[in-house]
């Protein structure tokens, strides 16, 4: 798909083109938060779509068919996310009856970004990538806060009251791709002169108003 969209910018005369790749990209690197010139060969396969797509754009870029900006997203989530991804599951978990709600390991961390922070940066990255002057970069899109699975919950359970036992199994065995993740924003604040404005608390608040809206 990605060498389609491409072949398909080349016919249409289109001299920038801004690729949305994802922080799995950085699944076989070891330490965080992640840098963007600090790669390795991923061990998640979302990530090695995502490696092998950014590696065909930058021979792209590179033999000058268009400017190419890619944009490695973080954790995205706020109204209208997919039901199966981490923030709507925890926020259902949490409303429904019991006395006690189970999750997996507390120690995780991710880097949470609220959807409409993500499209003001892509927003922003259009004049980037028209004005850049390097033919191909890359650039991570999250907070530069990597907040333990925990601590979400804990939020989640603050925000809608909620008294229930929280359990969590911190002697599961993770996968790989399930490492800590943060990113390292330098690159973002200079190259997009922007950052991220919403804070977890309000971004979940939002995410369980949208939740509750589309019910």
């Amino acid at each position: 798909m990605t060498s389609s969209l491409a072949d398909h910018a080349g016919q249409a005369g289109c001299k920038s083109f801004i690729y949305a790749s994802s922080v799995y990209a950085y699944s076989g690197v070891e330490k965080s938060p992640f840098v963007e010139d600090e790669i390795a060969i991923p061990v998640e396969m979302l990530g090695a779509s995502k490696i092998a797509s950014e590696s065909l754009l930058k021979a792209r870029a590179k033999n000058g068919q268009f400017n190419c900006l890619v944009l490695r997203v973080f954790t995205v989530y706020g109204p209208g996310s997919v039901p199966t991804q981490f923030v709507p599951i925890a926020i259902n978990k949490i409303k429904q009856a019991g006395k006690r709600v189970k999750f997996g390991s507390s120690l995780v961390k991710r880097d949470f970004i609220y959807v409409e922070d993500v499209a003001e940066a892509f927003a922003k990255s259009v004049r980037v990538a028209i004005e850049q002057y390097d033919s191909y970069d890359v650039i991570n899109l999250g907070t530069g806060i990597g907040t333990p699975v925990r601590k979400l919950v804990s939020e989640i359970t603050d925000i809608l009251g909620s008294k229930k036992d929280i359990l969590f199994n911190d002697d599961l065995q993770l996968r790989p791709g399930d490492r800590d993740q943060c990113a390292d924003i330098k690159k973002m604040k200079k190259k997009l002169q922007w950052q991220p404005k919403t804070t977890l608390n309000q971004g979940i608040q939002w995410t369980i108003a949208g939740l509750s809206d589309e019910e």
